[in-house]
């Protein structure tokens, strides 16, 4: 991946538009891989954008955000983090992992969604099925 050259306006005082126009354009690039390599323009992006915010964002503002003048706010970033499918944390901060697979989320969890069976419940579930057959086994074999 090419290096991004940083900002050089009044704005970008401390790097923050560089360092987040980098994680920006790396989500980018990441989310076109899981797209099937399909390029993604910036009018989808803010298509995108306009599904997810009253406001939506214009594809020019998405502009600001490839070249480093602008950041987006807060509600906008994490619309943004969503879109491209990574932390808002980390897009907007490069705090933890860029897919989110850090600590627990803090929403509740979703009360119609089964949990996952661990490796312990299928061994279990295996050993009661097992358990069943063998007692009808045992059963017919007393009988005959």
């Amino acid at each position: 991946m090419s290096r991004v050259k940083p900002a050089k306006d009044k704005f970008d005082r401390n790097g923050m538009a560089a360092a987040f126009q980098n994680r920006f354009r790396w989500a980018y690039r990441a989310l076109e891989e899981t797209e099937g390599g399909e390029r993604i323009s910036q009018a989808e992006i803010g298509r995108r954008m306009a599904e997810r915010l009253p406001s939506g964002r214009s594809p020019a503002a998405v502009s600001e955000w490839w070249t480093g003048k602008s950041i987006p706010d807060t509600v906008t970033m994490a619309a943004l983090a969503d879109i491209l499918e990574v932390s808002p944390g980390w897009l907007a901060f490069g705090e933890g992992d860029m897919r989110g697979y850090g600590p627990a989320p803090r929403t509740a969890p979703d009360p119609d969604r089964r949990p996952r069976a661990t490796p312990t419940d299928v061994g279990a579930r295996r050993q009661r099925v097992d358990d069943a057959e063998n007692a009808e086994d045992d059963d017919q074999a007393e009988e005959g």
